[in-house]
């Protein structure tokens, strides 16, 4: 006759066992999930070439924004409303996510809209260096990427920007 501490234990074991294979179960079914959305995106990129620029905008902020604006592509099959899918996505990370202020928020807005390339760029570094080197950021912008601080900020408030001594030709 078994004791009941020996009752107990292999009821626990069981009880693990089944835990574990529980959750192998849900891993695989994961596994298939994404393998499923990687060949549904393949295609998709295939007929609508556009969803792989809109792909790096959303990347620049970040990985988790890439993946959910690649599911709710493949799981809604909205392919042709990914400007306002990348938009939507993009424009929350700015006001939930990111921590700079207002200016640079608007700045950011304004690259997505302006210059493509630019945004790439500019995001990342926001996100890395964050609200206290708002400034820094900002003369940086302009001494960089001319074009984008001449259309925003117009003559003057370019020429405030940039940083102490840097020349300029008219």
């Amino acid at each position: 006759m078994k004791k009941i501490t020996e009752i107990k234990k292999e009821t626990k074991f069981k009880t693990a066992s089944q835990m574990l294979t529980k959750k192998n179960q849900e891993e695989k079914k994961l596994v298939l999930k994404e393998n499923e959305i990687r060949k549904t995106w393949s295609l998709a990129i295939e007929i609508h070439p556009e969803l792989e620029e809109f792909r790096k905008l959303v990347t620049a902020c970040g990985q988790n924004i890439e993946l959910k604006y690649i599911e709710t592509l493949v799981i809604n099959k909205n392919f042709a409303e990914t400007k306002e899918v990348a938009k939507k996505l993009i424009l929350e990370f700015i006001n939930k996510d990111l921590k700079a202020t207002n200016k640079v928020k608007n700045l950011i807005i304004e690259a997505m809209n302006y210059d493509q390339q630019f945004f790439i760029k500019f995001v990342p570094i926001v996100k890395t260096l964050g609200i206290n080197s708002t400034e820094a950021i900002i003369k940086k912008i302009v001494a960089d990427h001319a074009d984008f601080a001449k259309h925003k900020f117009g003559k003057l408030g370019f020429k405030n920007c940039l940083p102490e001594g840097m020349l300029t030709i008219e």
